[in-house]
């Protein structure tokens, strides 16, 4: 059960959905939201300025129209396309990839003089095919804990989320971060 949630926030949210929806291409699936966001505190290009350099250096370049990536002062947050198999919501390689490799960068912006000290949290989050909003805590980490792609897989499916095979189109591939020995 999610809490009670801001309805302008909600409304946002929606736009900011319906509008990756229209302009991402092609759109399959259910457009949502992965956010990445510290339990207190920033985690935002002024507050964090070396896990940025390393974002933008090692995730950016690998997103596609498919997969945006947004910042805010509460945390990187990702527009993507959930698909369904076997009746449950599933997210791409891609997506558990760039979820990955940003926890990485946030690691490492603190080992070289970031303020890091909470805890980081990821959540999915969107509107289902009832346009009722869902929200799902899969991954917890501390603030020095890097994730694997096992790792967030393992929380996403905790929450009956599955994932789906990114195409193998090179072009397209994000690969695990290098800082990962899983």
């Amino acid at each position: 059960m999610t809490a009670a949630v801001d309805p302008q926030w909600l409304n946002k949210l929606r736009f900011h959905l319906a509008d990756f929806k229209a302009t991402a291409l092609p759109a399959r699936g259910l457009p949502c939201s992965v956010k990445l966001r510290p339990e207190t505190g920033r985690f935002d290009r002024e507050h964090s300025p070396q896990a940025y350099r390393i974002i933008d250096s090692t995730v950016r370049p690998g997103l596609t129209s498919r997969h945006w990536l947004l910042d805010h002062s509460t945390g990187p947050e990702i527009l993507t396309f959930a698909g369904r198999a076997l009746a449950e919501l599933a997210l791409c390689e891609t997506t558990v990839a760039t979820m990955a490799r940003i926890v990485c960068a946030r690691v490492k912006g603190a080992r070289q003089g970031d303020p890091c000290e909470a805890a980081l949290t990821a959540l999915v989050r969107g509107f289902d095919e009832r346009g009722e909003y869902f929200e799902r805590t899969v991954w917890r980490g501390a603030h020095d804990q890097e994730a694997a792609p096992a790792d967030i897989v393992a929380g996403l499916a905790a929450q009956g989320i599955g994932v789906l095979a990114s195409p193998r189109d090179l072009r397209f591939a994000i690969p695990a971060p290098a800082c990962v020995d899983r």
